[in-house]
């Protein structure tokens, strides 16, 4: 018996004890549950939060991108975009629970580094779903985005003027500007505006020495790099035209009556069939106005005026001065033939260049404005005045204009002014299959109030630049001090065309103290000169002088990185670094240049 009753003691204890386990186990596991979906629900509201500061921050660095083009001139439109871009991602000032706070340099010095930066901050109360339980109906959500704009570098004039005034000589910083077109090969020095790549010209861009009359000859093909439209016919350029190069006019505010003039503003430019032997020397590939070629006794020559006009359009402000054809309006459109010196001037003769034979058409082809002096002494300086055309009250009598006799005055800002020479076959009963088509010109802005205008290059530039004397300086780019710490980019196309001097002959870049920078570089040796380069083609890093004797960088692109010191501060005139030449001789050298600050001109920074 004592046996059957401990078995039964002890199978009454375990019961026992089961029942109790089973009794505790229940309030765990509700303890739990109620814990678990907390953990869930507080999971779900986390990720929703997370979720909606992406989507907060997307809309903050959507609204900065919007509104910092606009900056520094055009800040209330930089504001309105700011706010509208946030609005666009759904997020508007005011509304719902969002506020969009926008501050810029002038709003707070402190907010950003600089003119060029916007600050956007984005709240926003972002309803919770579980979290009410615990009394949370709503989180504030704030995030902020800092964009940066790097505007287009101004390139080649801190003045009014924009090349040599060989007029009056009261403006002389060595060179004047350039364009190309009508299938000029870019190997003469314009890496934008010519069509053809290497020498060659011709309606396939064929070599001269390939393309005699009434024969084929080898192709060398299109440039790459061209940035003038195909386009012929006598329409007017239009706002979206690409072509050529760009000029910012900056005007200041409280100034008005803008003018804007030209220097030898018409294309100087024939294309001539020629039956072999060549003309002598001095006279082949003649360029200039046909009434003024002259006499060739060798062979029998078919001249024919190239078929091309040269397009002055000037656009009012911009805030993206790197593009007009976003909305820019078009104030004026001026296209001008080739020179026609007894029309234009009333001269009967032109007075005698000893470059050019008497060819008073082709003044500014080669040496810029040495055969202008020419003209001066032989007493024709009421002709070089007059060669400053008026862009709103043009004397020239076949140039074509719209819109030009109105007044240009839009407020202050950046205007545009973009060259371009484009191809014309409109009007002509014989039309030369190959022209050829380069203009050299100057220009110069002014006002009637206030403080005078600036004209600069947008980005890039190409010039014919000529000096005779030892060392000389040309205006590079216009390098602000916000920029330290960064590096300054510079592309030199067909740079240092200097053939005389003892080979020790080099150019160097400098900052507006006249400080030689570091930098490294490399050029793209696509043109060895077989005996004659004896240059690398990369350096540094180092001091930033390189070797150009002997032609050594013709037909090739030298790209350099110069770091900007952090410590780097400048104001006016001295932020502009240039161009030094170094070299023994005449230089006669006909370039484009490129300079930018380097990484993506519009960013988020932070």
């Amino acid at each position: 018996m004592r046996g059957v009753q401990a078995r039964g003691d002890g199978v009454d204890r375990m019961s026992a004890s089961g029942d109790d386990q089973r009794g505790a186990i229940l309030p765990l596991m509700a303890i739990m549950l109620v814990v678990l979906l907390g953990a869930a629900a507080m999971a779900v509201d986390l990720g929703w939060l997370y979720w909606q500061s992406i989507e907060i921050q997307h809309g903050a660095d959507a609204s900065a991108l919007a509104g910092v083009v606009y900056e520094p001139d055009f800040r209330t439109e930089a504001h309105t975009e700011a706010v509208a871009a946030a609005a666009e991602n759904g997020y508007v000032d005011g509304a719902s629970g969002a506020t969009v706070t926008v501050v810029d340099f002038t709003d707070d010095p402190t907010a950003v580094d600089s003119d060029s930066m916007l600050r956007v901050t984005v709240t926003v109360q972002v309803q919770t779903f579980f979290m009410k339980v615990f009394g949370l109906n709503n989180v504030d959500i704030g995030r902020t985005a800092v964009a940066e704009y790097v505007q287009p570098l101004p390139m080649g004039s801190p003045d009014s003027y924009f090349g040599n005034d060989p007029a009056q000589q009261i403006y002389t910083p060595g060179f004047i500007a350039h364009v190309d077109g009508s299938y000029v090969g870019k190997g003469g020095g314009d890496r934008f505006g010519a069509l053809c790549a290497g020498d060659g010209h011709g309606a396939e861009c064929r070599s001269e020495e390939e393309y005699p009359p009434g024969t084929g000859g080898a192709q060398t093909g299109l440039n790459p790099d061209a940035r003038t439209p195909l386009v012929t016919g006598t329409n007017y350029p239009t706002t979206a035209e690409t072509g050529g190069y760009l000029y910012g006019i900056e005007v200041p505010a409280g100034s008005s009556g803008l003018k804007v003039e030209i220097f030898s503003a018409p294309i100087y430019a024939i294309y001539k069939n020629r039956i072999k032997p060549k003309p002598p020397t001095g006279t082949g590939n003649f360029h200039g106005d046909i009434k003024y070629l002259p006499p060739v006794s060798c062979c029998k020559q078919y001249y024919r005026t190239v078929e091309a006009r040269t397009w002055y359009m000037l656009y009012g402000p911009d805030p993206t001065p790197g593009d007009s054809t976003d909305g820019n309006e078009l104030l004026c459109s001026i296209g001008y033939d080739e020179r026609n010196p007894t029309g234009d001037f009333g001269v009967k003769k032109p007075p005698t260049s000893t470059a050019y034979l008497g060819d008073f058409g082709a003044m500014g082809w080669d040496k810029s404005w040495l055969e202008f002096d020419e003209v001066r002494a032989a007493g024709y300086q009421n002709i070089l005045d007059a060669m400053w055309d008026n862009m709103s009250n043009s004397f020239v009598g076949d140039a074509i204009s719209a819109g030009c006799s109105s007044s240009f005055d839009r407020g202050p800002g950046i205007y545009l002014l973009r060259v371009v020479n484009r191809l014309d076959t409109s009007g002509e009963a014989n039309i030369e299959l190959s022209p050829r088509g380069t203009n050299r010109y100057s220009l110069r802005v002014s006002t009637t109030t206030g403080t005078q205008p600036t004209i600069s290059g947008i980005g890039d530039m190409a010039m014919a630049a000529a000096r005779n004397t030892t060392q000389t300086e040309f205006y590079l780019a216009r390098v602000d001090q916000k920029y330290a710490g960064r590096s300054l980019v510079v592309e030199l196309w067909d740079v240092g065309d200097i053939t005389e001097g003892p080979g020790t002959d080099n150019f160097s870049l400098i900052d507006g103290t006249g400080a030689v920078q570091n930098c490294s570089w490399i050029a793209t040796d696509t043109s060895v000169i077989p005996g004659a380069k004896s240059n690398p083609t990369s350096g540094g890093p180092g001091a930033c002088t390189i070797g150009a004797s002997d032609k050594i960088f013709n037909d090739e692109l030298i790209t350099i990185t110069a770091p900007i010191p952090e410590t780097y501060t400048c104001t006016g005139d001295a932020c502009w670094w240039k161009i030094q030449y170094n070299y023994v001789g005449l230089v006669k050298d006909t370039t484009t240049w490129k300079a930018y600050i380097d990484g993506n001109p519009i960013r988020i920074v932070e």
